[in-house]
C-alpha cells in the first residue's frame, strides 16, 4: 500500500484518544514531476478525509469515540517547500474536523 493506492488506508493505529492514519510516500520528487506527485498526495489525503468524515473507521474500531484524527504522511524523500506550504494551509482548513496532517521524512 502506498500513495499510489487512493482507495486504501496504508496503516492505522490508536494512540490515547486519537486515530492515526498513515500515508506512505516512497516516490521521489524528480522522476515524477512535482505537480503530479502533489496531486497524488492531495487525492490520497482527500480520501482519508472522506474516510474520517464518513466514519468508516467505525468498522474497525466500533467502540472507540475518537477525539482527534491524525493523518501521518511518511515520506522517503524531502517534500518541496511549496508542498509543505500546501499541507500547512490544509491543516488550517481541517481543524474543525479535529484532524491534523503530520509530515515525517524517513
Amino acid at each position: 500500500m502506498s500513495i499510489c493506492e487512493f482507495d486504501v488506508v496504508d496503516g492505522a493505529g490508536v494512540q490515547n484518544d486519537s486515530l492515526i492514519l498513515m500515508i506512505t510516500d516512497h516516490l521521489d520528487w524528480i522522476s515524477i514531476d512535482e505537480e503530479t506527485h502533489m496531486n497524488m498526495s492531495v487525492k490520497k489525503i482527500n480520501a482519508y478525509l472522506d474516510f474520517i468524515e464518513g466514519r468508516q473507521y467505525q468498522n474497525t474500531y466500533p467502540n472507540i469515540a475518537f477525539k482527534r484524527f491524525i493523518i501521518d504522511v511518511r515520506c522517503k524523500y524531502e517534500m518541496p517547500a511549496k508542498c509543505v506550504h500546501y499541507l500547512e494551509k490544509a491543516n488550517e482548513k481541517i481543524k474543525p474536523l479535529k484532524t491534523q496532517i503530520r509530515l515525517q521524512v524517513n
